[in-house]
């Protein structure tokens, strides 16, 4: 089996309010993709399902599914991914998160590591750090990219491991410029120039790492009069670095106090970009349309802008640039931005009940919709289970009660449903397992509240032990909505179904 197992495993690059007027993104532009082609033979692996994936953008660094295959019985595999660039794919295997670059129009027979899943504890702790493996064409003859770029890589760890326990020396910046001397001068093949700038840009990361360049420094050196190169994984590791919180941190000195008008009140992003353009390192108009965007990206989760205003500014990069990667990008944050705040539709989905009856979160719309992702075997879980039962028993002619359960497999879920009874919906997330990162869960269980119209009210929602009841009192009250008295059986309004166990 030909794997790589990186020795400095940190650096290895698999990356780590309404707008008043919602203007719809405009359709993605199309590229010509040519398919590669992955086979190989994994008889332990044998009925399982396989999923390769790459990232949509490494600023929301958001999963695209490329494709999955069912290994049959005796273990063989082939799948066709659909790539129009030499591009990072990704498989998760167990404790295992393996990739490789793979070229468009090539064909690679692959092997995957010995099979070893997830225990329990592994499997809901969502900060599990798995064991990160390259892996390697079987048939290849060295020369390919991903080839390349595991020797490389290798190499610099090496020279990492020697170098960086002694930078507490005096001459710590004489030993980080002879690192970074030694490294350009690791050969390559000149006609690479997807490896070639991986290098120039895994070694701008070792300049970082080591202080040998700080970091105005490194935007001078390394992407300054550049290419900008979105979909090079390394490049955007060093990206991702350089200009974080870029908005925010330019606005503290005396002329970037002029971005807090351009974007909070002007809401213009020409008024934005001719700001930045004043930084010589921002001459390039791709360069510092992509350093907004990451700017955008990081104050959603900060609250030095108002939202209303960056969604504003978001949609005038998109509609705007000429840059097909950028528009993508842009969509892509509205995407995972928009999902999970308050006023917008959460991402959808279809699961299998108790039952085995296919149940769509839109089926719940016209009640409020207590959203809980849980599992059966969390204490925390077990205790909100019987406060919900109370509640369902108070409101549940205005509530529906909606439990996404991330129990290991449906029989374990049913058991649980047929032993305790409980009337609201218990759903297996087995269908989509996605959702996991979808709605960003961290820890069991996590709430959400919906309107009756599906779109979120609370994002994440207290939980029943908290105060949940009294805001739900406040929506009764605004709505006219009258519980019924403790010990009367709930009564279904019309159009509304009332809650069935699942």
């Amino acid at each position: 089996m030909l794997l790589y197992l990186h020795p400095l495993k940190g650096l290895v690059l698999l990356f780590t309010a309404f707008l008043l007027c919602f203007a719809p993104l405009r359709a993605a532009k199309k590229v010509v993709s040519k398919k590669v082609t992955l086979r190989g033979c994994e008889p332990e692996y044998a009925g399982r399902s396989v999923e390769f994936f790459t990232r949509t953008d490494y600023i929301t660094q958001q999963r695209e599914v490329l494709a999955s295959v069912q290994i049959a019985k005796d273990g063989k595999f082939e799948v066709e991914l659909p790539l129009f660039e030499t591009q990072l794919v990704m498989v998760d295997l167990g404790v295992y998160s393996c990739y490789m670059y793979m070229e468009p129009g090539q064909r690679y027979r692959i092997a995957f590591p010995p099979l070893r899943d997830k225990t329990e504890s592994e499997r809901l702790n969502p900060y599990f750090d798995p064991i990160v493996l390259q892996m390697r064409d079987l048939d290849g003859d060295g020369r390919a990219t991903n080839d390349l770029i595991a020797r490389l890589d290798a190499h610099i760890d090496s020279l990492a491991a020697q170098t960086l326990p002694n930078l507490a020396n005096r001459d710590s910046t004489v030993q980080a410029k002879r690192l970074i001397a030694q490294l350009e001068q690791y050969p390559l093949p000149p006609d690479n120039l997807f490896a070639q700038q991986y290098k120039t840009y895994r070694i701008g990361m070792m300049a970082y790492m080591t202080e040998a360049q700080r970091v105005q420094a490194l935007s001078k050196t390394y992407f300054q009069h550049r290419p900008v190169l979105p979909r090079n994984p390394a490049y955007m590791e060093l990206f991702n670095i350089v200009y974080d919180k870029y908005l925010v941190y330019h606005g503290r000195t005396e002329d970037g106090q002029q971005i807090y008008q351009a974007v909070s009140k002007d809401r213009r992003y020409t008024a934005l970009s001719n700001i930045l353009r004043q930084n010589d390192h921002l001459e390039s108009d791709s360069l510092r349309e992509l350093v907004i965007l990451k700017g955008l990206f990081d104050e959603f989760y900060a609250a030095n802008f108002s939202r209303n205003a960056l969604f504003a500014i978001l949609d005038s990069v998109y509609n705007s640039t000429p840059i097909a990667e950028h528009a993508n990008i842009a969509q892509q944050i509205r995407e995972r931005i928009s999902k999970l705040l308050p006023g917008f539709i959460p991402h959808a989905f279809t699961l299998s009940d108790a039952m085995g009856k296919k149940v769509s979160l839109k089926d719940f719309r016209g009640s409020l919709v207590i959203l809980s992702f849980c599992t059966t075997t969390s204490y925390s879980c077990l205790q909100d289970f019987e406060l919900l039962r109370r509640f369902y028993e108070r409101y549940g002619e205005h509530v529906q009660i909606v439990c996404v359960c991330a129990d290991q497999d449906v029989a374990s879920m049913r058991r649980f449903v047929e032993a305790t009874h409980y009337p609201w919906t218990f759903l297996h997330y087995g269908d989509a397992p996605q959702l996991i990162v979808d709605y960003d869960i961290r820890t069991y269980p996590t709430y959400f509240l919906l309107d009756t119209d599906g779109r979120i009210l609370l994002s994440p929602s207290p939980g029943p032990q908290e105060n949940l009841e009294r805001i739900l009192i406040d929506h009764f009250r605004r709505r006219g909505w009258t519980p019924k008295v403790e010990g009367q059986a709930p009564r279904p309004r019309d159009g509304v179904r009332p809650a069935r166990a699942r």
